[in-house]
């Protein structure tokens, strides 16, 4: 029976995360809360790359931890090998707001991850609570291994959030705390991003082009800039069966309220893109 209570508590939890998410957002652009991206502030950099144990990249000054789940002995979507840096990764972006930090983050988990990291997340207390889980979903198709990925967002200090997010993560699970080095993809970079018309980046043998959103929402009162994941990325990886394959693109979908999990993959599969085919 506490076994029972347990999950009926996670997942009452859950749904009154997504349905309080929006009125959670609205109360924080108050006009003591909302802030600019004029008056960003300054991160303790240092400090936060302390708790994780590893370096961050700063773009727009915000600081970002990109850590691939080199932990995976084997990676592929749709039968085809990748690399885990085409998107089996786990991202946590710290955009200063004054004194504080907007911190975003989003998790590559194994299917039996999940509850372990949900738990240790919402017993972190975190501010503000009800957006510690904005999401909790799939990226890819057919994906092996099978993983889900979490995203969340709160506001306050960087350095406790920080502590809070890497305890949720190495406590559950051992995520490696590591970025890959750039190697040679084999592909002819600068033309493929000139082509898209985006910044160019190498993780291990992927490149990942990003792509800056023309309009900068607000998260929790604050203006989101597009290096604090607000930006369209594509990723390209030279393979033995595909000479391209794409993942990570940042992209919208709608589905109807009869909708169920499946059904985006089917409809792939009517379409005749089952299986890759070469270019």
């Amino acid at each position: 029976m506490q076994l029972i209570k347990s999950r009926l508590s996670r997942r009452e939890t859950l749904f009154a995360s997504a349905a309080a998410t929006g009125a959670a957002a609205i109360l924080h652009r108050s006009p003591a809360a909302a802030r600019s991206t004029s008056n960003m502030g300054a991160l303790p950099v240092k400090k936060i790359e302390g708790v994780f144990g590893t370096a961050g990249t700063l773009e727009e000054g915000v600081l970002t931890f990109d850590f691939g789940r080199s932990d995976f002995s084997k990676t592929s979507l749709m039968g085809v090998h990748v690399d885990m840096d085409i998107g089996f990764d786990t991202e946590i972006t710290f955009q200063p707001a004054g004194d504080d930090a907007l911190v975003k983050w989003e998790f590559c988990l194994l299917d039996q991850e999940v509850n372990g990291v949900l738990d240790g997340l919402l017993q972190a207390h975190i501010e503000p609570h009800l957006t510690n889980v904005n999401a909790l979903h799939n990226h890819f198709l057919q994906p092996k291994p099978e993983v889900k990925f979490i995203h969340g967002t709160a506001l306050g200090n960087p350095v406790g959030i920080a502590k809070s997010l890497y305890a949720a993560l190495k406590n559950n699970r051992g995520q490696p705390f590591e970025s890959s080095p750039p190697q040679d993809t084999g592909l002819p970079n600068k033309q493929i991003a000139q082509t898209i018309g985006g910044a160019h980046s190498i993780r291990g043998p992927v490149l990942s082009i990003t792509v800056d959103r023309e309009t900068k929402g607000l998260e929790l009162g604050i203006r989101v800039i597009p290096a604090s994941q607000n930006q369209s990325m594509f990723n390209f990886q030279k393979g033995e069966r595909w000479r391209r394959s794409g993942g990570g693109v940042c992209a919208r979908v709608r589905g109807g309220g009869k909708g169920r999990v499946g059904d985006a993959d089917e409809r792939v599969q009517d379409h005749g893109a089952s299986q890759p085919r070469n270019r």
